[in-house]
């Protein structure tokens, strides 16, 4: 028998036992309360009955009638009350304290047990009135002999649950002592299979069955191996970066990343292909590094020598595309070049404006504070749009609202009212209720560039139309246009375009590369149709 069975099997019993115990004690005692109760109520028929025939005897001698009650039982306890309660013989005691409150005064031939502060002990007690006498006879009974009986009962239930106690412990000590030597052996199989616990015959029967338990865990633990291994290898199969196992030259172990990079489909074609491009590269003896271009993107290995009992001569190769990163750093040289020739131009006019001035050779001051001043302005917006794209980059967490998109619209054509009115712009406004999920700032941006746009590269007396209806936003302008090579580069920082009369109208080349930061940080999809010096149109839906 299994021992938590045995055990299980132990507990059992005892719990049955111990709940018999308390049902039988609690059984026993009901059992005889009422028996005393019974006792009680015939004791008490007999005194009324008795008295009912020798009234007047008893008035005259209650002594005697408590002979007779002491024969019937040697604890049965008699008082004799008159009908308002007063105490008017009783075999227990001299007391004098009314009765007329007790409960089996009030209520008759009911029994009532309680405890008697003149006997010092728990009391049954029972009252009836004899007929055609003004008296109240109440009869009392210990119940100390039930506790007596309970008692003896419970200490025989107690002695019979001690007893079961010992022998259990007693047959578990020798049961385990009787069958420690097969332990130890299993035991030691176990340590061979290497097992995850402890094993323990409960029967030499289970020998057997425990011995093929072992060569479960043994299988079991195979299986393990096995699952880790297909685990590490969907692990490697699914990283961004490519990994390489060389022994000797021999690929042991390649990922489906880096076969993918290489655009090959087999283990054999990647150790052709590895002694094709990377002979010479790389040293089994020392760790190292480089960038190759492959496939017109570039990769970065990262090898390490590796020796152990099932690699003799091996390397680990790690392989990254850093394709992306490398055109980020390209990008990050251009920003700065770019920041730095678009700061230089207005740096340059402003200290020639001062000089001018110091060295008094303009007399109209007036004019050059002016420009100077615009340049100012110019590298001062310059910088807040070159900061308004670091802050978008920096993927700051944002906490967007819902905005009527043509609150905006409003606002921001009321401010260049100015500019429409001198370029003389036809302006056609249809807006509905739209909303827009996304920060104040960034809508404010969003629509505040796309508008400067169509009204600063706009012809004299051009149109400009704004058209906003369920989520979809169309800002169409008949100016310069774009050129058709150039549609795809109309999102890069700095970029202007190619053309003369493009560059001579003010701006910094971040506009659209602000929008389209805000729309893919929103997923606000953009698109934009150009004609060269005829049109050009943005058009926005924004997400619902």
């Amino acid at each position: 028998m299994n021992k938590r069975v045995l055990y299980f099997n132990f507990i059992s019993v005892f719990v049955a036992l111990l709940l018999m115990s308390i049902v039988s004690f609690f059984a026993i005692y009901q059992n005889n309360l009422s028996k005393s109760k019974r006792q009680i109520e015939n004791y008490l028929n007999v005194t009324v009955s008795l008295y009912e025939t020798y009234g007047d005897t008893y008035e005259a001698d209650p002594s005697s009638l408590n002979k007779y009650l002491k024969s019937l039982d040697e604890d049965l306890r008699l008082t004799i009350l008159s009908s308002n309660g007063e105490v008017l013989y009783d075999s227990a005691s001299n007391t004098t304290e009314p009765h007329g409150d007790r409960d089996e005064f009030l209520n008759q031939n009911k029994v009532f047990i309680r405890y008697s502060n003149t006997l010092g002990q728990r009391m049954m007690y029972i009252a009836s009135k004899p007929t055609n006498y003004d008296i109240v006879i109440r009869l009392a009974l210990p119940l100390g002999n039930i506790n007596k009986d309970n008692l003896f009962f419970l200490i025989i239930l107690l002695h019979v649950l001690l007893i079961y106690i010992l022998v259990v412990v007693g047959s578990i000590f020798y049961y385990k002592r009787a069958l420690k030597p097969f332990t130890d052996s299993l035991n030691e199989l176990a340590k061979l299979a290497g097992g995850p616990k402890n094993y323990a015959i409960d029967d030499p029967k289970l020998l057997s069955m425990q011995v093929n338990e072992i060569k479960e865990t043994l299988n079991k633990n195979l299986d393990i191996i096995k699952d880790e291994r297909n685990k590490l290898s969907t692990i490697l199969n699914v990283m961004k970066t490519g990994v390489l196992v060389l022994d000797n030259d021999k690929v042991i172990h390649a990922n489906k990343t880096v076969i993918d990079y290489f655009n090959l489909d087999s283990i054999v074609a990647l150790e052709l292909f590895m002694d094709s491009r990377l002979k010479g590269k790389i040293d089994y003896d020392i760790s190292t590094s480089f960038i190759e271009t492959i496939n017109e993107k570039d990769y970065l290995f990262e090898v390490e020598p590796y020796k152990s009992t099932w690699l003799k001569k091996g390397l680990i190769i790690s392989v990254i595309d850093i394709t992306e990163e490398i055109k980020l750093e390209k990008t990050k040289k251009e920003f700065f070049q770019n920041a730095s020739h678009e700061l230089k131009s207005p740096l340059t006019i402003i200290k020639g404006n001062l000089e001018l001035i110091t060295e008094g050779i303009s007399d109209n001051v007036e004019e050059i504070l002016l420009k100077t001043i615009s340049e100012i302005d110019s590298m001062n917006a310059l910088i807040n749009q070159m900061l308004d794209v670091s802050i978008l980059e920096s993927k700051e967490i944002k906490k967007p609202s819902s905005y009527l998109i043509k609150d905006f619209i409003n606002s921001i054509l009321d401010d260049y009212k100015v500019k429409i009115k001198e370029k003389k712009l036809h302006l056609k406004v249809s807006l509905d209720d739209s909303t827009a999920l996304i920060e104040e700032k960034d809508l404010h941006m969003l629509l505040n560039n796309l508008i400067d746009n169509a009204i600063k590269y706009n012809k004299k007396m051009g149109s400009l139309i704004i058209t906003l209806k369920n989520q979809k936003l169309i800002i169409k302008d008949t100016g310069l246009g774009i050129n058709k090579a150039e549609i795809n580069r109309i999102y890069e920082r700095f970029y202007r375009g190619s053309d003369e009369t493009i560059k001579k109208i003010s701006g910094s080349g971040l506009g659209l590369a602000i929008v389209k930061h805000i729309c893919q940080t929103y997923n606000i999809k953009i698109t934009l149709n150009s004609i060269e010096n005829q049109e050009t149109q943005f058009t926005l839906i924004f997400p619902k």
